[in-house]
């Protein structure tokens, strides 16, 4: 059965969520109200998050956490799995590991490696896969006992020059011999860097972890070009079994966005007599 979560800031604001992270309570409440399953909870620094508080909130509005998106310790932080610089790779391991840990206490949800794996240049894109490679490996191996599971996501080649694309993904995680590792695929990016979503999601096949909705515009579906009715028969025929997740900007602005996303996926199934609806 495909559920449904939405992000939802949890430390700090993100662009993705129409709720600031001093509404982290509004959020839940409204993924309560909309009917979705779970959050995708967007966490810098795990080791400060009050565990029993956010697990007596989960409890409270029945939610189920998703995901933990990891990319804020980039961003405010610059920490990189990538990173040619020693350190800061190391502090972005034992980041991840932290992640790791928390996801044990709050129902083993997925742990992203998105933007925490660095941007890169095109002239330094080959020493830096390889740094993240060896990065990955020791995360997955300290998830894989935790009973963890890490999952990469191709990010357009405007974001970032390491593994844009699902094929390009694909080969890169053949080398990596742990199978708690897979993908996320965002059908923004996969919009932007495949042949075509639909394709992408079969080529997937065992290592497609989670999917994140959001439009060519990075919009809630039905707003840019993407036919997502395409995308769902694709998810469908795959027997995807996992979590469909809103990560879209607030356009046009917060309040369509908190009003209107529950409809347009549920529009996106219905259309398509998925069970889940």
């Amino acid at each position: 059965m495909i559920k449904l979560s939405a992000t939802v800031p949890l430390q700090y604001d993100t662009v993705f969520s129409p709720f600031a992270a001093c509404e982290f309570d509004q959020g839940l409440e409204w993924l309560n109200l909309n009917r979705f399953d779970g959050i995708e909870v967007c966490i810098a620094q795990p080791n400060t998050v009050n565990v029993p508080q956010l697990k007596q909130k989960l409890k409270q509005y029945q939610l189920t956490v998703s995901t933990i998106s990891t990319g804020q310790a980039f961003g405010l932080e610059g920490l990189s799995l990538s990173s040619s610089d020693t350190d800061i790779r190391t502090k972005a391991i034992t980041r991840m590991k932290e992640h790791i840990d928390l996801a044990t206490q709050i129902g083993f949800p997925l742990v992203t490696v998105g933007l925490l794996r660095g941007k890169g240049t095109p002239e330094t894109r080959r020493q830096l896969l390889g740094l993240f490679s060896d990065s990955l490996s020791c995360c997955a191996a300290y998830a894989q006992k935790q009973g963890v599971r890490l999952m990469v996501e191709p990010i357009n080649q405007q974001e970032t020059c390491l593994l844009n694309g699902t094929t390009e993904t694909l080969e890169f995680l053949a080398d990596c011999p742990f199978d708690n590792v897979g993908v996320l695929l965002d059908t923004f990016h996969s919009n932007l860097e495949d042949t075509s979503i639909e394709d992408a999601i079969h080529a997937l096949g065992a290592k497609l972890f989670h999917v994140h909705f959001a439009d060519s515009n990075r919009g809630l579906p039905g707003t840019g070009e993407i036919n997502f009715l395409v995308v769902v028969k694709a998810l469908i025929e795959h027997q995807f079994q996992g979590f469909v997740s809103l990560e879209t900007l607030s356009i046009p602005n917060k309040e369509i966005v908190k009003r209107e996303s529950y409809s347009r996926l549920a529009q996106c199934f219905l259309i398509n007599k998925c069970e889940r609806i």
